[in-house]
């Protein structure tokens, strides 16, 4: 049984990458038995089509009902779908998409697309904007349109294509993937087999935690001795929570924080 499926539509579409073991493609994912799969698994849906109905959008929709974490989900998939004029506005936009464009040249440019795989872009002064979209269309690509007209802004969002990716973002989309689900790339005989995996919120800098590092790692000793495996994230991490079966937060909360909205 495996704890993470990707999915893709032909197995070719995964030739550039390294060869993994959890690497199916949807027909079979589609025609599995449920004795055969981990109801718990964690499904990243790399499908061409996510149209309603089709083979992407069966996929996700199979794995919610079997009860398995899946990116994307029917969620994100139905949002991407049924937005199709953004205009989200940015102040930071013309700030940074300006020095960026200078720097490459292109001062005069009016338009651009850039690529997000997993909340990452190369674009290191779109990084926050990034994370931010990946919040809110969790999605393990995403191309996002930018136009100029009085002022920058996006005006179009949607799901990338994993086998028309350049080799350049070959490159970005393995390391997104990489850093998005280490259980991707680790041998079974190198990792102790966890029954649950289980996320830490803190705040190294935070002058009063609730917890002090030692407790931390005392968590983390006893959690790995009872069968759960633990890592420790921080603000920026809330598009991983899919990936745990349990958050533990040991930050001090309040409403207007982003400790509610973990």
């Amino acid at each position: 049984m495996h704890s993470l499926y990707i999915v893709v539509d032909h197995l070719q579409d995964w030739a550039p990458y390294f060869p993994s073991s959890d690497l199916i493609t949807v027909e079979d994912y589609l025609s599995l038995q449920n004795k055969k799969m981990q109801h718990s698994a964690q499904v990243i849906n790399l499908c061409r089509d996510y149209d309603y109905l089709g083979t992407g959008y069966y996929c996700s929709l199979l794995a919610e009902a079997r009860g398995q974490r899946v990116i994307p989900s029917i969620r994100s998939i139905n949002d991407l779908a049924n937005h199709h004029y953004y205009r989200l506005y940015d102040n930071d936009l013309d700030k940074y998409l300006g020095k960026h464009l200078e720097k490459c040249g292109q001062a005069e440019a009016e338009e651009l697309k850039i690529k997000i795989f997993f909340g990452k872009t190369c674009y290191p002064p779109l990084e926050k904007m990034a994370r931010r979209l990946f919040e809110l269309y969790p999605c393990p690509i995403l191309e996002v349109d930018f136009k100029h007209t009085l002022r920058w802004e996006i005006t179009g969002i949607e799901p990338g294509n994993l086998a028309s990716l350049s080799e350049d973002e070959q490159n970005q989309f393995a390391s997104a993937i990489d850093a998005f689900s280490r259980k991707i790339w680790r041998k079974p005989k190198s990792r102790k087999r966890y029954r649950f995996d289980m996320a830490i919120l803190c705040n190294a800098e935070e002058e009063l935690p609730p917890s002090d590092s030692k407790a931390i790692k005392n968590f983390i000793r006893v959690g790995n001795e009872l069968g759960v495996d633990i890592d420790i994230i921080n603000k920026h991490d809330f598009a991983r929570l899919p990936e745990y079966d349990a958050l533990f937060i040991r930050e001090t909360t309040a409403i207007n924080h982003y400790t509610y909205r973990f």
